[in-house]
């Protein structure tokens, strides 16, 4: 019981500690094995699942700190990236215990900018 209580002690503690971002946001993209005991159901012997997922992000703002740089995008020196994420899984039960889980993960991310390429003429990156 002790244990117990000093463990919901910190994380009381930690959840009342002000934590802020960092870094940028743009290079988080995640891709997740999908299978049925993620969703919150269990499979029978000899059933399957299937499931996808999409994600989509596009990031323009610029911030230094807290404070939003507005005037990066009236200026045209804006860096635009566009990202694209597709999850597709295949997940088999051979018993109740025993899941086989086949995922393919596509992703395709596209950056454009000014100021990276002397400032002249805007330049398109793109990555699959």
């Amino acid at each position: 019981m002790k244990k117990i209580t000093i463990i919901m002690a910190v994380v009381m503690l930690l959840c009342t500690i002000n934590s802020y971002g960092q870094g940028c946001v743009a290079i988080r993209q995640f891709s997740v094995l999908g299978n049925a005991v993620g969703q919150g159901n269990m499979l029978e012997k000899g059933e399957w699942n299937i499931s996808d997922n999409y994600r989509y992000f596009k990031s323009f703002r610029h911030f230094r700190g807290n404070h939003e740089e507005t005037n990066r995008v009236e200026d045209g020196t804006e860096v635009i990236n566009h990202q694209h994420g597709l999850d597709f899984n295949i997940s088999y039960a051979f018993n109740e215990r025993v899941y086989g889980i086949l995922s393919l993960l596509l992703q395709y991310n596209e950056r454009s900018s000014l100021y990276e390429h002397g400032r002249t003429e805007c330049h398109t990156i793109s990555k699959d």
